[in-house]
């Protein structure tokens, strides 16, 4: 039978609502430094988007989350095709010795 990480009860402040969640420890610094950094960033597109509602701004945020993704996403393909050709190019060379 393998470990088993035992989870611990953590509360998060998210948008000014409090969540109640299970997580292990490792999880728990995660999910608490996520919930830091979407509060900041709430927070700093509420003062750019005077008068925006909380709705308007979750939204915004979620879409700006998924461009950054997507575009992640691009670059590692990118990386990752970059790194293959560059590996097969080495074998050529190793092989051609």
């Amino acid at each position: 039978m393998g470990l088993r990480s035992s989870k611990e009860s953590i509360q998060l402040n998210l948008c000014g609502k409090s969540y109640n969640l299970k997580a292990t420890t490792s999880e728990a610094h995660l999910l608490r430094k996520a919930a830091e950094r979407l509060n900041e960033i709430l927070d700093a597109k509420r003062e750019h988007l005077n008068g925006a509602d909380l709705k308007d701004l979750l939204v915004i945020t979620a879409f700006d989350f998924v461009v950054n993704s997507l575009k992640d996403e691009r670059e590692l393909k990118e990386s990752t095709d970059s790194v293959i050709a560059l590996n097969k190019q080495l074998e050529e060379i190793l092989n051609e010795n």
